[in-house]
């Protein structure tokens, strides 16, 4: 178990205090002096009581002779023996490892202080007690699981504040009991503790960041010039006593304080704290004052090494224990190195992202080319899919890349190989669709408006679009023709999104086929990536005829009464937003709708990759984006920084960082059927046959399959190749059976099994659940969505709402209920009827942001739109031609008004908008030209309104989602097992990484992508056990071109995976796998074809010669050939 159960808690470690007085409560009595918690002996009605009065009064185990509540029955004596026990106890080897300080700092017995942070938090001001309390309450409140709450109130602005408060106080490593200062020792360190908590640092909530961001800002005045200073101090002394109070008069006046037993968890503390620093804030790594607190650490860590090895008397377990010693010096060594080099890569990567925006303009091949793939949107853009120029692919053996050798190198390799496979099948389909689309136009103008015959035969084939004759690499499209916009809503997990339909084409011309057929169709498939083609109306001749948009689609309906079909689609590009509005209000406007299936007007298309599957594509690729380099683990195996060589090195691998530990054991009588008592001591390689022997002969295994286990267990990367019927399967349960024994499980925290299709992890977790009784605590998690059985959250699966809703329920969230429905309105209005005055607030805001008109008043502008001075003067026009007779008295102004008549000329003319933007004579436009000046400043409205719209829903959302992870996490860090295919790990990486699974197991390896493997790896990560066998089935990748069985891909090998490149080395390193040798699926005669071919040493199982003849057959294996092709139809 990991989480709450493996995070310190006092109750696991010592037995809880026994009953108070009678009527036990937790009251609040008021007196004259300043308030803390101590431990009060006395007779009558025990109670725990807040005691304010007799100085330093406060917090207070009052005991009684009745009965009373769950209040600890512990003198001073015995708390002080009790705590310094337990710190001796969790300084053990196992522990240190231990991510953050759950081990290191602890408050024993707090449950009745769990929520007092909470009334310290209001109090002002604040003294050195009360900042202690707060700090004591807080630690235990994070060892309960409750740091939920707590992360919330101190990410907020007053919890900023009195964090602030904190770092602010003046600090001594001689305090003593001064309200003015802080006590480095007894405060700031629980204070560093807490921070470092892992219920803090893997909380998803976004106040953790704000947190952290506060002790980024203070690094100077508060980390570099008090707490380095304090223990140089420390160090300097070496020993951490406060001289001006001693341990028994602290518990006196505070028994809820936590003494540190070593100098060393300052150092350990203040490392994670600097790390943490560094994954969580960017541009720490080339900060100045962090590089100066590094030095220092390093300086005083190796001043603190040599003063341990002068013989001292004391109670430090460092001091004490050379075992424990190296240990303890071996773990903050990594941790400093770890350290060290997030500041090197970091700094790397910052420096190589500078060319991207500046220098290398004129280089770059299009707007979405750039050397730091941090910056490539994934969604390709228009100009990268119309540019002539190749990719930039980087080959396996290209000296020309701009990245050294190492982990950044890699995570940039895979991503632009795995976007390429991608994007290929799409760059070649759009670019020769939209070369047809171009001589189509040409063809339409000279044949009154009829399709060419190609694309109407694309038309009439269902929409399949082939080019090159099919010889193409996987670069078939499906065409949709006469796409309109519906509607634009917002989903409450996607943002903005279009509604569009469309009429399908079908081979058939019955209702009933056509609707079966898209009831079950793969087409346009949740997920999947699509592009809008639409008519540019600036367009040049066949110059740039059309526009794309990509999007994403979310849901599709089925099809309706009107023999049409909806999907809404989420789009990347927001300036498609007001072309939809504006396309819908001109369906609304319009009094003619041609609903004719066989119209030759098509205007705008869409287009799918038929090949491709966007969404398994693009949680892997986002997480190869934001993978830092610096926390890619086992780097020195996947990564590692050598020169070209033309042989490949073999490695040995060490054993898993949690079986270093001193003493470790891995208990193995889970294998065993009578339960003997078996261990394998990880450490003494030497009794690994030995143990093999014993596992072969005590459980189902067979020798190979015995030494596949040890290997597992003993190497943090093992590979285990199972040729066909050698029960891989079965050796992944029993390594399973191993990790999830009891004795096994202490720090382990929950497994993450991973592989390729769902159906795989299926047949795993059966076996699996039949032998593991408990397996409430198994949690299989994979797209669409979370299958948590009786644990499940019922707000986990509100995306199925947007899933299965029809228009009507799409309605509720719409946007243009509030925003944009009213201006369409208003635009049907204005053609219809005119302004009315309740939309008279819309007008002015659009007057007021595009133009001005010398100051004239709002009305003006819906007379200017509506043309009302035009028909006036033409008003005035037919009465001046009908009626001559003039008043004498006003002769002066009716010549003058008849002679503006008589020039008058009604405008006639349509300009293009360009023309427009630069023309101030707006009373002189046409009717049309000024619709169309307002299209166009309502559009700049629309898109800026919809953009802000759309920053403050992502934000909303993000801290919804926030808040639903963090809540999966609390149910996940208490499973042992967690399974999921690799599409879906990279779905939920950030979930993961905050789970912290140190243990990944792959099944059938072989055919995983390397991309993937690396997706689903956290910086947690220390154990990952491939099984598979890349004798078998390559991965699948869509781009052949790519592959390695193409002449060109040989120097891509994107279908290679990680398991084969262990095994082969790729001209870099090799690493021993342990193959499994006996077969037990296969008859002798088919055995033979694998064993004399591929398997050299692979034996039959005594079980294979059983097996009888085929009944009815002449011989048990036939070979059938055939040269008829493949047929091609429907989907496939």
């Amino acid at each position: 178990m990991f989480g709450g159960s493996n995070n310190y808690n006092a109750r696991a470690k010592f037995n809880r205090g026994g009953r108070g007085g009678e009527r036990g409560s937790f009251r609040e009595v008021r007196g004259g002096g300043r308030g803390s918690f101590r431990e009060v002996r006395g007779g009558g009605r025990g109670s725990l009581r807040e005691v304010r009065g007799g100085g330093r009064g406060g917090f207070r185990e009052v005991r009684g002779g009745g009965r009373g509540h769950d209040t600890p029955r512990l003198s001073i004596p015995e708390r002080k023996k009790l705590q310094q026990k337990t710190a001796i106890e969790n300084f053990s080897p196992p522990n240190l490892a231990h991510e953050g300080s759950d081990k290191l700092v602890f408050i024993v017995n707090g449950e009745p202080i769990t929520t007092v942070w909470k009334k310290k938090l209001l109090k002002t001001p604040w003294h050195q007690n009360d900042v202690r309390i707060f700090i004591s309450s807080a630690l235990v409140a994070t060892d309960s699981q409750k740091a939920g709450e707590l992360v919330m109130e101190l990410g907020n602005d007053k919890g900023l504040e009195r964090l602030r408060e904190i770092m602010n106080f003046p600090m001594s490593c001689d305090a003593g009991l001064d309200d003015r200062k802080l006590s480095f020792q007894y405060v700031i360190l629980p204070f560093l503790g807490l921070l470092t908590k892992t219920d803090i640092t893997k909380c998803i909530l976004k106040y953790v960041d704000a947190i952290f961001m506060l002790i980024y800002k203070n690094l100077d005045s508060f980390f570099h010039k008090k707490v380095m200073k304090m223990l140089e101090t420390l160090v300097s002394r070496n020993y951490i006593v406060d001289n001006k109070v001693n341990v028994d008069r602290l518990f006196i006046e505070e028994p809820y304080s936590f003494i540190p037993p070593s100098l060393g968890i300052f150092f350990l503390i203040i490392v994670r704290l600097l790390t943490e620093l560094l994954r969580r804030i960017k541009e720490a790594s080339t900060n100045e004052t962090m590089h100066n607190i590094v030095h220092y650490l390093q300086d005083l860590t190796a001043k603190y090494k040599r003063s341990l090895e002068r013989p001292l008397i004391s109670r430090d377990p460092l001091i004490d224990n050379l075992e424990i010693r190296k240990y303890f010096f071996a773990i903050l060594d990594n941790e400093m190195n770890i350290m060290i080099e997030m500041f090197n890569t970091e700094h790397i990567s910052e420096t190589s992202n500078v060319p991207d925006e500046s220098s290398n303009d004129d280089e770059k091949r299009h707007d979405n080319d750039f050397e730091n793939i941090s910056n490539i949107s994934i969604i390709p853009t228009e100009e990268e899919i119309l540019c002539e120029q190749p990719p930039n692919l980087p080959s396996l053996f290209d000296e020309r890349h701009t990245l050294p050798n190492g982990a950044a190198k890699l995570l940039d390799r895979q991503f632009r190989l795995l976007r390429e496979d991608m994007l290929n099948p799409i760059r070649g389909g759009i670019s020769n669709f939209l070369t047809l689309l171009s001589k189509n136009y040409y063809f339409t103008l000279n044949n009154n408006g009829r399709l060419s015959n190609e694309l109407e035969n694309v038309l009439n084939r269902g929409g399949k679009y082939t080019y090159n004759k099919g010889a193409n690499d996987n670069g078939d499209l499906q065409v949709y023709a006469n796409i309109e916009f519906v509607n634009v809503a917002c989903d409450r997990w996607n943002g903005l999104f279009c509604t569009l339909k469309f009429i399908p084409t079908h081979n058939s011309t019955n209702i009933r086929k056509i609707r079966e057929y898209w009831r079950n169709s793969k087409r346009l498939k949740p997920g999947n990536l699509v592009a809008l083609l639409l008519p540019n109306p600036n367009s040049e001749r066949d110059f740039n005829l059309y526009s794309i948009y990509f999007g994403v689609i979310m849901t599709r309906d089925e099809m309706t009464e009107d023999e049409r079909i909806r999907i809404h689609i989420n789009f990347n590009d927001l300036s498609i937003y007001p072309i939809a509005l504006n396309e819908i209000s001109k369906l609304r406007n319009s009094t003619t709708k041609n609903n004719s299936k066989n119209s030759n007007e098509v205007k705008s298309y869409m287009v799918e990759s038929t090949n491709i599957y966007y969404e398994a594509y693009r949680h892997v690729l986002t997480t190869l984006q934001t993978t830092k380099p610096s926390s890619l683990p086992f780097k020195q195996y996947l990564a590692p920084e050598l020169d070209f060589c033309s042989e490949s090195i073999h490695v040995n691998v060490n054993p898993p960082k949690y079986t270093r530990a001193p003493g470790f054991q891995f208990d193995l009588s889970a294998l065993c059927d009578n339960k003997q008592n078996l261990t394998l001591n990880v450490a003494n390689t030497h009794t690994y046959d030995d143990v093999a022997k014993k596992i072969n002969a005590y459980s189902i295994l067979d020798e190979s399959q015995a030494k596949a286990v040890i290997s597992a267990l003993t190497r943090e990367i093992a590979l285990i190749e199972g040729p066909p019927g050698t029960g891989k399967t079965v050796v992944g349960i029993e390594i399973m059976k191993v990790l999830l024994a009891e004795n096994n499980r202490a720090n382990i925290g929950p497994i993450l099994t991973i592989c390729l299709l769902i159906m795989l992890l299926t047949s795993s977790w059966r076996i699996l659940r039949d032998f593991y009784n408990k397996f409430s605590n198994v949690t299989h998690i994979d797209l669409p969505s979370w299958v948590l059985g009786a644990n499940i959250i019922e707000e986990i699966d509100e995306d199925s709402e947007t899933e299965e809703s029809s228009d009507e329920e799409f309605d509720d969230e719409e946007i243009d209920d509030e925003e944009i429905d009213d201006e369409e309105t208003d635009d049907e209005e204005t053609d219809d009827k005119g302004f009315q005055d309740s939309n008279k607030e819309k007008n002015e805001e659009s007057q007021n942001k595009f133009i001005k008109v010398q100051g004239r008043k709002m009305y003006e502008f819906e007379k200017w739109l509506i043309g009302e001075d035009i028909k006036k003067i033409e008003e005035r026009k037919d009465h001046w031609l009908n009626n001559e007779e003039t008043d004498s008295d006003d002769d002066e102004f009716i010549n003058e008004e008849l002679q503006f008549v008589k020039n008058y000329e009604k405008p006639n003319t349509d300009r293009s908008l360009n023309e427009l933007l630069e023309d101030c004579s707006i009373w002189k436009m046409s009717k049309k030209e000024r619709q169309k000046l307002h299209d166009y400043w309502r559009a700049k409205l629309d898109e800026e309104r919809l953009l802000n719209l759309q920053t403050k829903h992502e934000g909303c959302r993000q801290e919804l989602n926030d808040i639903y992870d963090e809540e999966r996490r609390q149910i996940l860090l208490n499973s042992d097992v967690i399974g999921m295919t690799t599409s879906g790990a990279a779905k939920l990486q950030n979930l993961i990484k905050y789970i912290d699974p140190k243990i990944i197991i792959c099944e059938e390896a072989g055919e995983v992508l390397e991309a993937h493997i690396l997706s689903a790896l956290t910086p947690s990560t220390q154990h990952l056990i491939l099984i598979g066998d890349h004798n078998q089935l390559r991965p699948s990748v869509s781009t052949y071109s790519l592959s390695m069985e193409s002449q060109i891909g040989e120097i891509y090998q994107l279908n290679k995976s990680l398991f084969e490149r262990f095994v082969d080395g790729n001209n870099a390193i090799t690493i021993e796998r342990t193959r499994l040798l006996t077969q037990r699926r296969m008859r002798n005669e088919i055995s033979e074809l694998i064993s004399s071919t591929i398997y050299d040493d692979l034996e039959d199982g005594e079980n294979t010669a059983k097996y009888p003849n085929i009944c009815g057959a002449q011989h048990n294996v036939y070979f059938i050939d055939h040269n008829h092709p493949e047929d091609s139809f429907g989907d496939s």
